[in-house]
């Protein structure tokens, strides 16, 4: 999943903010350490767009060592009470204002531009599809 979606796509779900307003949440299982780590930056990476951007309702790790979830009651209530606090975030439309907040500032300020001229600069070349995705949404103006 991972070399798919953030390897293969993931850039491009960011310039073109093609997650926008979805909800998600991380979740991670390993044999050691790690699984945590894992879930938020996997979450992390499909809240964020250059132009609008999507909402992490949590993230959850397990340790499971050599055993399976199953051995792990704790873990699956926490990931059944995810799923309803999931599934509560999207019939409210729950908007987490100050989710990566300082990430944010500065995308607004500073990086959204600089990916917009490069957009506008590479629109016919390596930027053709996010250029005409964001023109069809009315992300951007055409050019």
């Amino acid at each position: 999943m991972k070399n798919f979606l953030v390897d293969r796509i993931g850039m491009y779900t960011v310039f073109t903010s093609g997650l926008t307003d979805k909800y998600f949440v991380g979740l991670s299982t390993c044999g050691g350490i790690g699984a945590k780590k894992v879930a938020r930056i996997l979450a992390e990476h499909f809240i964020s767009g250059f132009h609008k951007r999507g909402y992490m309702t949590g993230y959850m790790g397990v340790k499971l060592g050599n055993e399976g979830i199953e051995t792990k009651p704790a873990d699956l209530e926490r990931a059944y009470k995810m799923g309803n606090k999931l599934a509560d975030d999207i019939r409210r439309k729950k908007k987490y204002l100050f989710q990566k907040l300082g990430d944010r500032v500065i995308t607004t300020l500073i990086v959204r531009k600089m990916i917009i001229k490069n957009i506008y600069a590479n629109k016919d070349g390596s930027m053709k599809a996010v250029y005409e995705n964001l023109v069809d949404r009315d992300l951007i103006k055409p050019l």
